[in-house]
């Protein structure tokens, strides 16, 4: 027996895929069809898990993962008829690089610069470069930084 699915392929999501990694979240995306109006129910699987979200929102992020982990992700539609079509896509989560926060190591009064200690980055993260961000508290002390990461 043989059946054509073809005008499903006009009402379902395309390009599932990655929009952002973390460290313990991805932020992940599809397309809608324009020709296609109607809310539709969409179920993301993973790690045993599953979570429900309308397609129409093209975006889910979903949190509370693992640094450093290997996930995929399913998207699948239980509407469509088809027994569920289905699109996937496989990342892995970032590094915790940062274990603890740097330090300061040395206050340079004459100057405005400050030395920090950072912790080492493990050798297996395969890091290409690290970007920090450092932004004075003047709300507390103003010779503490918070520092933000970027990888």
């Amino acid at each position: 027996m043989y059946e054509n699915y073809s005008h499903l392929s006009s009402v379902f999501i395309k390009n599932f895929g990655v929009k952002a990694v973390m460290k313990t979240s991805v932020l992940l995306t599809w397309e809608v069809p324009e020709a296609y109006k109607s809310e539709i129910q969409l179920k993301i699987l993973y790690n045993h898990q599953n979570v429900e979200v309308q397609g129409i929102l093209k975006k889910k992020l979903i949190t509370q993962l693992q640094p450093f982990t290997y996930y995929t992700f399913m998207l699948m539609s239980h509407g469509t008829g088809a027994g569920g079509l289905q699109q996937q896509v496989s990342i892995r989560t970032a590094p915790n690089l940062l274990s603890v926060k740097p330090t300061q190591y040395q206050h340079y009064v004459d100057e405005d610069r400050v030395a920090i200690n950072l912790p080492e980055v493990p050798t297996e993260a395969h890091v290409r470069s690290v970007l920090f961000v450092c932004v004075e508290n003047r709300l507390k002390n103003p010779d503490s930084l918070f520092c933000f990461k970027n990888t």
